[in-house]
């Protein structure tokens, strides 16, 4: 059923290479008129401890040497 509704999908390559926490875009094209965003996708309010956490964890992949 989801073949129906899928024009074609594109993934891009990984933001960084070698790196196993790293984002990699995904791009599908639907077959119908609009925009779609699926719940998981749309802004969230972080809480303070996960706003530190998610800091951190930047801080830790802008410092780590590449491979």
């Amino acid at each position: 059923m989801f073949n129906e509704f899928v024009e074609k999908i594109l993934v891009h390559e990984r933001d960084r290479k070698g790196s196993i926490e790293t984002t990699q875009a995904v791009k599908v094209y639907f077959n119908f008129v609009g925009k779609y965003i699926p719940p998981a996708f749309r802004d969230v309010e972080l809480t303070p401890e996960e706003q530190e956490a998610l800091r951190k964890k930047e801080e830790l992949k802008a410092c780590a040497p590449m491979r």
